[in-house]
């Protein structure tokens, strides 16, 4: 559903209210609305943040990141704050893949320590392994060939090359 610039005001207005009674996804929201996420919805990197961090109290690993960032790039207030973001971003890496892959960038452009953005990108690939496994292992009792749709055999067939080309990387990166 699209909506207009009062709709999305008004909608805005509403996830506010339920922020104000720490309703996780209401409050997230509010902070991708402050970041600029939306359409007709001014930026305000100052709430944006305020509302990240009642996000992250709230359980939100997802609101660390945009933390990490506003941190990184000092983009409240222009001071940067590159332990603050390091921190968000630890706070969350082992178990969400995007905090991996900024820790590994922050650790090549900030620090310019190719083996600390190795282990991070090793960690992110190892996180994507287990994803993997776990697909292969749901579709371990399928036998494709006898699938009459085509279209379910190709997925499947795919999905199956994509993960064993994953490991080969993994191998070759190590």
């Amino acid at each position: 559903y699209l909506m207009d610039e009062e709709e999305s005001k008004d909608y805005l207005s509403e996830m506010e209210g339920k922020a104000g009674f720490n309703v996780p996804e209401a409050v997230f929201f509010c902070g991708l609305a402050y970041y600029g996420k939306y359409k007709y919805l001014k930026k305000d990197i100052y709430k944006a943040k305020e509302y990240f961090l009642q996000a992250r109290d709230l359980k939100i690993p997802e609101a660390s990141i945009y933390l990490a960032v506003i941190y990184h790039d000092g983009l409240d207030d222009g001071i940067v704050d590159k332990a603050k973001a390091n921190h968000f971003l630890s706070e969350i890496k082992d178990t969400f893949d995007a905090a991996n892959l900024l820790l590994a960038y922050y650790a090549l452009i900030d620090d310019k320590d190719e083996k600390k953005a190795y282990d991070y990108l090793l960690s992110f690939a190892k996180e994507e392994e287990k994803e993997d496994d776990e697909l292969l292992k749901s579709q371990e009792n399928v036998d494709i060939e006898k699938l009459e749709d085509e279209e379910t055999k190709q997925y499947l067939l795919t999905s199956r090359k994509g993960v064993e080309a994953v490991k080969r990387g993994i191998q070759a990166y190590e």
